[in-house]
């Protein structure tokens, strides 16, 4: 007796992750940790200077620690495949990179350095997440 073969649509393997998003999701939890360690640094010289955090000094660590955590989740579903974070991701770049511009424009020689490779990061994990094999990785499989 011979058992009935299934077709492909039944038993469709999802492609195996490309470079391309892992290495966007890196980018994220490298800049996860950049800011969870900019936060940590400020609140230790902060707390040996003995300086009262202002509310807003505080306002901005807790949007860093936030921002950071966010990332961290981000990464990891886009680790998972789920495509929900991969717009997510790209929206949230696209937004940075034009709030940093409008920053560059209205004060230039601020934070040069950060907002560059904020700039260029955030672009950077736009084309890995739009190329084409992310977009086929990202494809949800229909059966």
């Amino acid at each position: 007796m011979s058992i009935p073969s299934a077709g492909p649509s039944e038993y469709h393997l999802p492609p195996q992750r490309p470079g391309t998003v892992t290495a966007a999701a890196v980018i994220l939890f490298v800049s996860a940790g950049l800011g969870f360690l900019v936060c940590c640094a400020l609140g230790v010289i902060a707390g040996e200077a003995d300086v009262d955090l202002g509310g807003l000094l505080t306002l901005l660590l807790l949007f860093v620690l936030a921002t950071a955590a966010f990332n961290v989740w981000l990464g990891y579903y886009i680790l998972q495949g789920r495509n929900w974070a991969r717009i997510t991701t790209i929206v949230i770049c696209s937004i940075s990179i034009a709030t940093g511009l409008i920053g560059f424009a209205m004060a230039p020689s601020d934070g040069i350095l950060g907002g560059c490779i904020g700039l260029i990061l955030n672009g950077v994990v736009i084309g890995l997440l739009s190329g084409r094999e992310a977009t086929i990785y990202f494809r949800p499989i229909r059966r």
